[in-house]
């Protein structure tokens, strides 16, 4: 946690359908124009973190190496840029390295400059020593980290891609910009994700370096970022920030994830209903990893992100008031290779012990269902069936039938959906209109790299609220709180 940090001008960064512009974009190549290009003899030290993009000719990647270039074109001290890339387990290598490469072929022929860029792809295998039946992929980077010379740093949900510039129709989602000691957190973090491309102990994870006008790459590595070579300024404004990265999962911690699985598959699955037929038709397991039932303290400090949205879940106060926006709740990626729906049980629990025990309001807003599956921006297991969930765990809870649990959550629980044409991506949650989060991180079970930024000012907060959250929950479409097939008073 700091309190040296400020959220001034454009703090708040937000896509919607139909914009004309990627304010996003347009808000990174105004601080690399500020920051770094209209200060060329002084050292600069750039990070960016993202999940990878195989296209080579996506147009945001583009617009940002053709800033790059101008960079190079002037700058008379170094420069570093690191790149980290997720890829996803088993990507081909023709569809990694797309940002680098495009640098370089923009910028053959011309003269050696003091820009460097490192570039990594980064994806972590998870191991599985007990040959368990269903195994999970692996862990590689989710984060969304722009962060420049430890002053500003952009970061939330939204994808460096170009289906988040028109005409394109992007979908509703947000990031948020800082100034101050949060920033050199967002670069320290990337220190511990280089330090592993340092020293891959798989072959999944490689990395290559171009200094612009060199004739081809070459293996060095980046000097880590340090705080005290690029200083934090003291800001006009004293927000407290709390910023929480999941470092994923490494080595044993497979194991441990394999194990609960096996677990809830035997003792806990849940029972979705109106859903697709292969939804309710598979396994549905809570997780509560990294609030592990064979061990509470596992892994905790790996996982801070997940962990501080837990802890604070469970702060909320009586008759307090808890509003989420997620794209979806449950992962049903994986239902066609593995008939298998994984649910966050940390969060179940959490927001049902809201309702039971301190009668606090929920709002959930998540992105549009559809009649049969759709794409990856939707949510495919639906409002209703989530609904659903939350009135069996209420029952569970308070020792009431089906029917009366659907009474009392229909008191305390509202969810919202994006109406279908738009979605929702955005990964935010806000605790006693108080406090508020805003990062990569999904509330379902992936366990990927991630980051967040958690302020902890009611000021902020309510200005949050006003400005992002009261628009989008006000479009949003009720959902019925059922738990049978159908709706109205069919309980």
């Amino acid at each position: 946690m700091s309190t040296n940090n400020s959220l001034i001008d454009t703090w708040l960064i937000q896509s919607k359908p139909n914009n004309t512009t990627s304010a996003l974009l347009d808000g990174i190549k105004q601080k690399l124009n500020t920051l770094v290009l209209n200060k060329p003899s002084s050292p600069h030290y750039i990070d960016i973190l993202h999940l990878a993009n195989d296209k080579s000719d996506d147009a945001f990647q583009s617009q940002l190496t053709d800033v790059i270039i101008k960079i190079a074109g002037v700058a008379t001290n170094k420069v570093i840029i690191r790149y980290l890339e997720g890829n996803v387990g088993g990507t081909p290598p023709e569809k990694s390295f797309t940002f680098i490469d495009g640098l370089k072929a923009k910028y053959q022929g011309k003269s050696l400059t003091n820009v460097t860029v490192y570039a990594a792809t980064f994806n972590y295998p998870w191991t599985n020593n007990n040959n368990y039946q269903y195994t999970l992929p692996g862990s590689w980077n989710h984060a969304k980290i722009f962060a420049i010379d430890g002053i500003t740093c952009f970061t939330g949900g939204q994808n460096y891609w170009d289906d988040y510039l028109p005409p394109s129709n992007p979908p509703y989602d947000i990031s948020m910009r800082v100034n101050g000691d949060a920033v050199k957190l967002g670069h320290l973090y990337a220190n511990f994700l280089w330090d592993y491309v340092a020293h891959p102990t798989t072959t999944s994870t490689s990395h290559k370096a171009l200094t612009l006008g060199a004739k081809d790459y070459d293996t060095s590595l980046p000097v880590p970022f340090s705080s005290q070579s690029f200083p934090t300024p003291t800001q006009p404004e004293q927000v407290p920030i709390l910023a929480v990265g999941n470092l994923g999962i490494w080595g044993e911690e497979g194991r441990f994830i394999a194990e609960e699985l096996a677990y809830s598959l035997a003792t806990e699955q849940l029972s979705p209903k109106n859903t697709y037929p292969e939804l309710m038709n598979a396994k549905n397991p809570p997780l509560w990893y990294p609030f592990s039932k064979f061990d509470s303290a596992q892994s905790k400090a790996m996982q801070a992100s997940t962990t501080a949205r837990h802890l604070l879940l469970q702060q909320v106060q009586q008759n307090g008031h808890l509003r989420i926006s997620q794209q979806k709740i449950a992962d049903t990626d994986l239902v066609t290779t593995t008939n298998i729906v994984l649910w966050p049980g940390e969060f179940l629990e959490a927001t049902v012990a809201a309702m039971a025990d301190k009668k606090a309001k929920v709002d959930i807003l998540l992105s549009h269902h559809m009649d049969s599956y759709s794409d990856g921006y939707s949510d495919d297991m639906g409002g209703q069936a989530l609904g659903g969930v939350f009135v069996d765990m209420v029952a569970k809870k308070m020792g009431t039938s089906v029917k009366e649990a659907v009474l009392y959550v229909r008191n305390y629980l509202s969810i919202k959906q994006i109406p279908v044409g738009s979605y929702n991506h955005a990964k935010v949650w806000i605790v006693d209109d108080s406090v508020f989060c805003v990062g990569s991180d999904n509330i379902y079970p992936a366990y990927l790299q991630e980051f967040s930024y958690i302020v902890g000012s009611t000021e902020k907060t309510q200005a949050f609220i006003q400005n992002y959250w009261n628009y989008i929950w006000s479009i949003g479409e009720n959902v019925p709180i059922n738990k049978t097939p159908g709706s109205g008073n069919d309980l």
